[in-house]
């Protein structure tokens, strides 16, 4: 089973072949849906890790790819259980916000 939104590349041939093939089922949730999918709120908690990071000293941004990747392990490795466990716990209440507005946007 896999994830889908409403994504033009989860909509395209190649993709509705591969999935087909290998007989595999799609759950789909309302596009663009991050308030259901929780490591793109881990992303996001990312970027502003990383962001607060680069700006406040400049002196530390990498100067290579290999710097930037050892960078973002130590900002991801610094976010909290706690954090996650907040972003799991607070699924139900995103789901009922989504279902009230149709698999609209919500303010989440």
């Amino acid at each position: 089973r896999i994830l889908e939104d409403r994504a033009k590349y989860h909509l395209a041939g190649l993709n509705k072949a591969i999935t087909s093939t290998f007989n595999i089922q799609k759950l789909p949730i309302p596009a663009n849906s991050r308030h259901l999918n929780h490591i793109e709120n881990v992303w996001h908690i990312l970027k502003i890790r990383l962001h607060k990071r680069f700006t406040q000293n400049r002196w530390e941004r990498p100067a290579s790819d290999g710097e930037l990747w050892k960078v973002m392990e130590k900002e991801w490795d610094a976010i909290d259980q706690q954090t996650l466990d907040k972003l799991v716990d607070s699924l139900p209440c995103r789901v009922e916000a989504i279902i009230a507005v149709n698999g609209n946007h919500t303010k989440w």
